[in-house]
């Protein structure tokens, strides 16, 4: 097993090489879904110290600023962590695929094609939009509001059901319709989803409850 290694100015390396019986440090692993040919950082990219250019550089980048900010010093992506020059290692590797990915402290499921931009502050309307709307109700300056709203013993407002923008696209995701989806899902214990802007958009138990098309 090929661990990266961020090194405190930002640059991976691979840390020795892991066999099944070596102790494994706690590490973080990244799901996600490859993009085109060419555009992936390689393992050879990363022995050589290139692709720093390529699209995919930006997920190894992020997976290991999080995992540094998770307090992991070790990470697992399966672009560059896998030398698939070599058969036997590469053959080893999607064999031990469940194993590594419940193994990990850390899993960040990385959604490309989820958005959820941050919101401006300089704007009250963007920066709180649905309590600002929800406050703004003319149900709070009628005469009778305090008395019903007393008397009741719940209130069921329409503003607790209210989805997220990115929901819609989050059940629409590539992610869904992987291969390796359901064990990269499944096997590890801790489960974050986020945006392509690298954004939380939750957990596997946050989550659970969203219809997925």
């Amino acid at each position: 097993m090929h661990l990266l290694l961020r090194s405190k100015n930002g640059e991976f390396s691979f840390a020795k090489d892991l066999g099944d019986d070596d102790p494994t440090p706690p590490y973080a692993i990244l799901s996600h879904t490859w993009g085109l040919d060419g555009e992936e950082v390689t393992f050879e990219d990363i022995t050589n110290g290139t692709g720093k250019n390529k699209r995919g550089y930006n997920k190894i980048w992020f997976c290991g600023a999080q995992a540094e900010q998770d307090g992991l010093r070790y990470l697992w992506i399966d672009t560059c962590c896998i030398n698939k020059k070599n058969k036997a290692e590469l053959s080893h590797a999607i064999n031990s695929m469940f194993r590594w990915y419940r193994n990990a402290t850390r899993c960040y499921d990385y959604l490309s094609d989820v958005s959820n931009p941050p919101i401006e502050s300089n704007d009250k309307y963007n920066l709180w939009p649905r309590e600002w709307n929800f406050w703004k109700r003319g149900w709070f300056t009628q005469g009778w509001t305090l008395q019903q709203l007393l008397g009741l013993g719940s209130v069921d407002s329409n503003e607790k059901h209210n989805t997220q923008p990115w929901e819609s696209q989050f059940r629409e995701s590539i992610w869904f319709t992987r291969g390796w989806t359901l064990q990269e899902l499944l096997a590890p214990g801790s489960v974050e989803f986020l945006s392509q802007e690298r954004k939380r958009l939750g957990d596997r138990s946050s989550l659970t409850n969203t219809e997925v098309s």
